[in-house]
């Protein structure tokens, strides 16, 4: 049934491009099998869909599963990568975001309404590299506890830049610990602060209010005043769910758009938003 539900994607075109990606990234260590989780990390890509497009390839005589010698995930390999690079060589392909990886699961009953959309897992990768590039080491628990976001996102994007020779793993360090490379640290360089950036909604975790400096009932309230007496426009837009089942709301001043907060409520998660506004615009919340 998997392969008949693939043979008719197959004559999709944007399924055809996954396949294409998938062959793409086998070509770039063509003797090393890959699992269709690490290709999933790998392309940001969503793991069923990479699998079934790895039945089709299968199908069609393109790739192969490696043979363990011990129980585990499939692992996949090219049949043919000379053939493959003569065909693919010079194309360049990225997973159709039909197929791309959405983030974790909503709570039942509930909708996603705040997608990871393209350029989200971009915006993540960044944001880990300016958090590496104070010269020290982290764990994916550190990042996760310092950007407040998923931690299967985390490990993917460590994943991806690892495998762009950005970061790199720092040898013996239990658990794995993970540091810039030089490559890493010129990307770094070219980044806002830190404290300029924010994670992507679609990703993060949420905060509390009382975990955000200056945030709750205060933060709206002199912004409110400041934009009296500024004469500012200050208005929210709700954003809905995000995948990971947290509220988000999106402050704008201005029309200038801040961080979205995102929290377990709304009236938390526009709390929040108010507070990211309120330090943009440099009012005083008292945090």
């Amino acid at each position: 049934l998997k392969l008949c539900k693939a043979s008719v994607m197959s004559s999709d075109a944007e399924f055809r491009e996954l396949q294409n990606a998938i062959i793409l990234k086998l070509l770039e260590e063509p003797d090393l099998p890959v699992s269709s989780g690490k290709l999933g990390h790998a392309l940001n890509g969503n793991k069923r869909a990479i699998a079934a497009a790895l039945h089709e390839l299968e199908r069609e005589g393109r790739v192969l599963q490696f043979e363990r010698e011990k129980p585990g995930p499939a692992q996949w390999t090219l049949m043919n990568p000379n053939k493959e690079k003569e065909d693919l060589g010079n194309v360049v392909v990225q997973v159709p975001d039909r197929f791309g990886y959405t983030g974790g699961k909503v709570p039942k009953g509930k909708t996603a309404t705040v997608r990871a959309e393209p350029g989200c897992f971009d915006g993540l990768k960044d944001t880990i590299l300016a958090a590496l590039s104070n010269g020290g080491t982290k764990t994916v628990y550190n990042l996760v506890q310092q950007l407040k976001c998923q931690k299967n996102q985390v490990n993917a994007a460590l994943y991806t830049l690892a495998q762009n020779g950005d970061v790199q793993q720092e040898v013996g360090s239990q658990p794995p610990a993970w540091s810039l490379t030089e490559s890493g640290i010129a990307l770094a360089a070219a980044l806002p602060p830190l404290e300029e950036m924010s994670v992507p909604a679609a990703v993060s975790i949420g905060v509390t209010a009382a975990e955000v400096p200056g945030a709750g009932p205060q933060a709206i309230q002199n912004l409110n005043l400041m934009a009296q007496q500024k004469r500012w426009t200050v208005r929210y837009e709700d954003r809905g769910m995000t995948p990971a089942g947290l509220w988000a709301v999106v402050c704008f001043v201005n029309d200038a758009e801040f961080p979205a907060g995102v929290s377990k409520n709304k009236k938390e998660a526009k709390q929040v938003a108010a507070s990211y506004a309120c330090a943009g615009m440099g009012v005083d919340t008292g945090g």
